[in-house]
């Protein structure tokens, strides 16, 4: 049984993902980033919706996880190129994937006490 709190966690993550996507889809900065952050919402929301039926997806979740610190780095590199693209996006991005690294870290940690 996964608890509440954990399901909480991952519901969290993808309504952040959420908000990266309606910035990236209400700018379209690039196609690149606009699909890039689609991609990473929609998993999100699968590891969510897996969670709160009971289902962690750890492989998958951990594959999400990485491609969000890719996704921030082409954000990254993509503002340093072009300066009009917003802060509210790169801010979005960075707290996503900090909240994201920081769950699997501590979900890792959880299963090794396991």
């Amino acid at each position: 049984m996964i608890s509440p709190g954990t399901q909480n966690i991952f519901v969290t993550l993808a309504a952040q993902a959420a908000s990266l996507n309606s910035i990236a889809q209400a700018a379209d900065y690039s196609s690149k980033i606009s699909i890039e952050v689609e991609k990473a919402y929609q998993e999100l929301c699968e590891i969510a919706e897996a969670v709160t039926k009971g289902i962690v997806e750890w492989k998958k979740f951990e594959a999400t996880v990485n491609a969000i610190e890719i996704l921030s780095n082409n954000i990254h590199k993509a503002k340093a190129n072009n300066p009009l693209i917003s802060d509210d996006l790169v801010a979005h991005v960075d707290q996503l994937k900090q909240n994201a690294v920081n769950t699997l870290v501590e979900l890792k940690q959880a299963l090794e006490i396991l």
